[in-house]
Formats: structure tokens, sequence, C-alpha cells
């Protein structure tokens, strides 16, 4: 636990948010601590002891800053196995990517039916998130946005923005771009012949990438990621 979780009451009083307290008291907490906490988009040093923990209160918060949200690395990335599909969020977390868009192609394996559950869950999906960035101290919270239609998504304020799109079927290429602000990895399957079609006729170029091996759609993603991460800012 690289930081906690705070929350405001009304009367503006600085506390750990639910479940905080518990899970210092399940570490041992045995002296007092100084780490950082955060409240929505406001960072704070907090000091917290053992006694303090019953009721979730602080020793001290101490206001640092405003946290800054940033809207790009958006990485669109389509529902595959739930277990691929966890690793591929917690890995995303960990490399700073700022949004992650979960969106359905002609390729989805899933159904109606299925995408709707995958809806309803999507605060397993964000507690997820939360304990991701706690765990490797991302202190700005990726947002995280409810599957969309692929063909949706490419008739949005998305496409003036700098994308970076990998296909199987792609234009081959030696050199990975890596100042891209949209990220799209082909699913399963790799893309539909339509939707290489919208691409082409939304102005957008589809890359394959020579040196590269066929990889699974989350080892890709990641791959991205972490070009992204260590490229220009």
């Amino acid at each position: 636990m690289r930081f906690v979780y705070l929350k405001k009451g009304e009367d503006g009083q600085i506390s750990l948010a639910d479940k905080e307290a518990h899970h210092l008291k399940v570490m041992r907490l045995k002296s007092e601590i100084s780490l950082p906490g955060i409240c929505d988009q406001e960072l704070y040093n907090v000091c917290i002891s053992p006694d303090s923990l019953d009721g979730a209160r602080l020793l001290s918060a101490e206001f640092v800053s405003l946290l800054h949200r940033p809207h790009f690395p958006l990485f669109l990335v389509p529902l595959i196995d739930e277990d691929r599909l966890r690793f591929c969020v917690e890995k995303l977390c960990e490399l700073s990517v700022a949004r992650i868009q979960f969106y359905v192609s002609d390729h989805t394996t899933y159904n109606k039916v299925q995408i709707a559950k995958f809806n309803d869950r999507m605060s397993k999906w964000n507690h997820l998130v939360r304990q991701s960035c706690q765990q490797c101290g991302n202190l700005n919270l990726p947002q995280l946005l409810a599957p969309a239609p692929l063909k949706e998504l490419l008739n949005t304020e998305l496409l003036t923005k700098k994308w970076l799109i990998a296909g199987v079927h792609g234009e081959p290429v030696k050199k990975i771009p890596s100042d891209f602000e949209v990220c799209l990895i082909g699913p399963e399957g790799d893309f539909s012949s339509l939707e290489y079609a919208h691409f082409q006729n939304s102005g957008l170029k589809v890359l394959r990438f020579e040196q590269l091996n066929v990889l699974r759609t989350e080892t890709a993603i990641i791959s991205m990621a972490a070009l992204r991460a260590a490229g220009p800012r």
C-alpha cells in the first residue's frame, strides 16, 4: 500500500475511505506512519497511527496539491476472456494509462446478454483499478469507460487525435511510433473486413509491426503501453 484513499465528510473532515482502516489492521500497522492520501482529485500527506484506525481517523491531513487527470493516452481494449482482461487492466494501471475504453467489435465473442452483465459489473472493474493503482503507487487513477461499439468510437472527436492501430493485416512497418494519443489493438481474430474499410474511410491507417510475432491481444496492448510510457511526453 503506497498511498491511502480518503473521504470527506459533510463537515469537510478528512478520514480514511471505507475499508482502508481494515486493510491497515490486516497489515498489522504497529507504529505511526506518514504517506500520501487521495480524496477525489486532491492529494494530502496524512499521518496514521494504530490507535487512530478505530473510526477510520487520521492523526493529521495536510493538503498538498490538486491532481491533474490526463486525457491521454487512451487505450481501446476489446472484451476478451475475463482473467486475461483483468491482467491487462492491472498492467495498464501500472503503466499510467490515462483512460481505458472497453470496446465491442465485429469479432467480439461476447453476446448481448454477456455485454449487459459486463456493464452491470463496471463497479467491480473500477475497484480493480483502485486496488491496482494503490499497489503500484499510481496517484492518477485511469478513467474506466463501459463497453461501446467500435464503430461509434470511430465517429467521435477522437478522430482528431493521433492514433496507433495495430492489426494482423495492416501495413507492414519496422518502427513502432510511440507518440500516439489513442491506441487500438485488434481483437482476437483481428478486425473484420468491414472494420478495415471503416478505418480507411475515416482516414486511419492500420499498422503491422514486421519485427514482432503475432501477439495475443493483451500482450500487444501491454507492449504498446510500455512503449508509450517510455516514449516522448
